[in-house]
């Protein structure tokens, strides 16, 4: 007896499960940065409200890609904190969102866990037809590595010793 397999139809589950586990990293990551945009208090406070409320900006674009990426693909998104939950790579952990410096630091490890996460992805071989999809994680990818980049640079400004990254390269680099 013969099986017939739908090929194309375990290629759009498998990708649409890759973008629902992206999504739900990226909906925690945002919810983490409106967190820190919105609780950190420090000398430096209207710098890194402007800052973070930019990096926030950012996610939320792409959790909208995301979502928009999974429709195109004839799919419905998960939507619940609970799947969000169940789903994602990113680790809950008590900290002190008054600290900016802190707080700054375990927003670059979620961006850093997400851009693991696609490169893990990234590195599985990919059908012809797969293309769109990987060039859009590799999108994805490169804005969490600016990202962590812009956030390490906000870091450099509070912290001596820090890497500094050149003024032109990127916007929050800028030296004081």
């Amino acid at each position: 007896m013969k099986q017939n397999i739908d090929i194309e139809g375990l290629r759009i589950e498998h990708t649409v499960s890759i973008l629902n586990i992206l999504e739900a990293d990226e909906y925690i990551l945002l919810t983490k940065t409106r967190c820190a945009h919105r609780n950190v208090s420090s000398e430096d406070l209207s710098e890194f409200h402007i800052f973070i409320n930019e990096q926030s900006n950012a996610i939320n674009q792409i959790v909208e890609e995301v979502e928009e990426k999974v429709f195109a693909l004839g799919q419905t998104r998960i939507g619940s904190l609970k799947e969000f939950l169940d789903l994602t790579h990113l680790a809950e952990q008590k900290q002190d969102y008054s600290n900016s410096i802190e707080t700054t630091q375990n927003l670059i490890e979620d961006h850093e866990s997400i851009v693991n996460f696609l490169k893990d992805v990234l590195k599985i071989p990919h059908k012809p037809n797969d293309f769109a999809e990987s060039a859009f994680l590799a999108d994805v990818l490169g804005k969490h590595e600016i990202m962590i980049l812009e956030l390490k640079a906000f870091l450099s400004n509070k912290k001596p010793h820090s890497i500094r990254i050149p003024e032109n390269d990127f916007k929050y680099a800028q030296a004081n």
